[in-house]
């Protein structure tokens, strides 16, 4: 009985200790997906040379931009894209991420 109860228990650890890493693994994954699906989209619509026109035109926005890069980190929510996509996977479940990826499929604005 004691055996048993010792080999459940491994057992429980392992699965537990496999889906905190596939969890994690996860969101990286879809992280770079999400950015490379992006980065892909903004280069291939012209997008973003649309928008570093736009940057390079309004002191403004070069300010915020300039800003951006000497944030004190302490301040973020998260600050990297795998805990970005973490808190988005708390936050929303999958058909939920699925309505919002579809409804702004047609563009970024």
């Amino acid at each position: 009985m004691k055996r048993a109860f010792k080999v459940l228990f491994g057992l429980v650890i392992v699965v537990v200790a496999l889906g905190v890493r596939l969890y994690y693994f996860g969101t990286k994954m879809a992280s770079e997906k999400v950015m490379n699906q992006v980065a892909a989209q903004l280069e291939n619509s012209g997008e973003l040379e649309n928008i570093k026109q736009k940057i390079n035109s309004d002191p403004e926005l070069q300010k915020f931009v300039t800003e951006g890069a000497n944030v004190d980190s302490s301040s973020l929510l998260f600050e990297t894209k795998e805990e970005a996509t973490r808190e988005l996977v708390k936050k929303f479940s999958p058909s939920e991420l699925h309505e919002i990826r579809s409804s702004v499929q047609g563009g970024l604005t």
